[in-house]
């Protein structure tokens, strides 16, 4: 979308009228490629309230190259000086990541932190932890762990977490099935998080593609996952996705509990 646009204004207004959501929730990203594609909107940048640049991959791909190193640092230079800080995506080795703390790359995003990997049974304690903090409760962990155990043997299901500097930062749950009603292969997010110490980071969006590519790579015709209704964040991050919110979900509570108020942590 053009900054430029006279209409800019009016369609954020519409989708977040829309939605329901606060404005809080939306993020205006600029990339360095607009940020220098020609002189009138370098004239014009000091006028506009950006608070961070994203570097794309492929200025870090190039990062070992004398002269790309000298632009990437330029950039960040330029960007400190006008009190805008520079995210770097993409990071994948450690030679990109020591290149970027040396010139001052205040976030580093990329599979160098967290990449998906399978999950294996040594790993239970540190993704029950995670799924406490997601329900915000304490689970029955000798319950969790005999699932947990069950599930890495099943073929279709798809258990993976994120470690950074050894320590297990996030976890994601995919099952893949054919359905009668769609006549096809679904694939579905049965759990996902993020550690919130490490969220905002780029993980979430990593590990979100990692199993977009799995359903597709298994012949799924379709990905798709339920999230309580409290948790609005979430429901922006999965929008911003590119999915949609077509479908309701019913719950009959079976354990005697009666429940009639929605809460996280019960």
């Amino acid at each position: 979308m053009c900054l430029y646009d006279p209409h800019i204004v009016d369609e954020y207004i519409g989708v977040l009228n829309g939605s329901g959501l606060s404005a809080a929730y939306i993020k205006l990203e600029l990339t360095e490629s607009a940020f220098f594609e020609n002189i009138s909107i370098m004239n014009n940048v000091k006028n506009v309230a950006i608070d961070v640049l994203k570097l794309d991959k492929s200025f870090v791909d190039d990062i070992g190259d004398d002269r790309s190193e000298k632009i990437i640092s330029n950039i960040i230079y330029l960007a400190h000086s006008l009190q805008i800080e520079v995210t770097a995506e993409g990071v994948e080795t450690a030679a990109q990541f020591e290149f970027l703390k040396s010139v001052g790359c205040d976030y580093i995003q990329g599979y160098y932190f967290g990449k998906p990997q399978p999950a294996e049974l040594q790993d239970v304690r540190a993704v029950y932890a995670l799924i406490c903090e997601l329900e915000e409760q304490d689970l029955p962990l000798l319950e969790f762990e005999n699932i947990f155990g069950s599930l890495l043997k099943l073929p279709e299901h798809f258990l993976m977490i994120g470690e950074i500097e050894g320590r297990t930062v996030a976890f994601l749950h995919l099952r893949v099935e054919g359905q009668l009603h769609h006549a096809a292969k679904i694939a579905e997010i049965l759990e996902f998080d993020v550690e919130r110490s490490h969220r905002g980071r780029n993980l979430g969006q990593q590990f979100f593609a990692y199993a977009e590519k799995l359903a597709r790579d298994n012949g799924c015709i379709q990905f798709e996952l339920s999230s309580n209704m409290l948790r609005e964040k979430a429901h922006c991050f999965y929008e911003r996705q590119g999915m949609h919110k077509f479908h309701y979900k019913f719950t009959l509570p079976l354990s005697g509990k009666t429940v009639n108020e929605n809460k996280l942590g019960v």
